[in-house]
């Protein structure tokens, strides 16, 4: 995407919220015509990450977005709610500010997938009665420092809002459907000073930051891709995506 760099967010150092933010969605194909503003704001070295690797780009910049707004700093426990692709990346990237990092998911085989590849203390909340105490017992009773919703449902917010602990932060990462709510404990926001943060999108730095962090190896997402198929196979790609049967689908043209 692209910011205008003219109007009052993008002046207060927030693109990301530009009132003419330039989006370009979709590219399976060969090739792809670019807007001539979206190819300047994104100027970006590629040549030294692989191409596998340089696909990751987008979501970690997301990601990194996500990060940035909970201020995270080294030695925080931070809980992110949600074990797919975006939510693995928010762990890897919450790793690299070294925090301690409790993942929750689902019970199945990409639970056991991302705990295999060692992303952080994975929690099964299938097999918890109760996951905010779960996490608060973790945390020698005092809640995570920050709390990440990365599943974009109501129920994931109202539990990240729940466990973090005193002052904690709480980023709503993950979008909800048009038209839900959700409940807060206005008490807790009050006298706790718990910080509720939205967090959309990226801006043009990350993506460079991104790359970056992919070239180096400082974030190695390599082991969240689990098939890789042609250009003629996006249709099933897609298909896999939705029925929870893949990670990361790689589309190699």
């Amino acid at each position: 995407s692209a910011p205008c760099g003219e109007c009052r967010p993008c002046l207060a150092r927030r693109p990301n919220l530009c009132e003419d933010l330039l989006f370009v969605n979709g590219a399976y194909g060969e090739y792809i015509a670019l807007p001539p503003r979206l190819v300047a704001k994104n100027i970006v070295r590629l040549d030294r990450v692989a191409a596998a690797r340089a696909a990751f780009a987008e979501p970690l910049a997301c990601a990194m977005l996500g990060v940035e707004r909970a201020r995270l700093d080294e030695g925080q426990t931070v809980a992110v709610f949600g074990h797919g692709p975006l939510g693995c990346l928010l762990a890897m990237v919450a790793a690299t500010r070294k925090c301690r990092v409790l993942l929750i998911g689902k019970a199945g085989w990409r639970l056991q997938r991302v705990r295999a590849l060692g992303l952080g203390e994975c929690v099964d909340a299938t097999a918890s009665a109760d996951v905010v105490a779960d996490l608060r017992a973790l945390t020698d009773g005092r809640g995570p420092d920050v709390t990440i919703d990365a599943t974009g449902r109501p129920e994931g917010w109202e539990q990240a809002m729940a466990a973090v602990g005193r002052g904690g932060s709480v980023v709503f990462f993950g979008g909800c459907a048009p038209g839900t709510s959700v409940r807060v404990d206005t008490r807790r926001a009050h006298y706790e000073e718990l910080t509720l943060l939205g967090a959309f999108h990226h801006t043009p730095e990350l993506i460079r930051y991104a790359v970056e962090a992919l070239e180096t190896g400082a974030v190695a997402p390599d082991g969240l891709v689990t098939h890789r198929m042609r250009l003629d196979g996006v249709h099933t790609a897609l298909d896999l995506m939705q029925r929870g049967d893949a990670l990361k689908v790689l589309i190699e043209p």
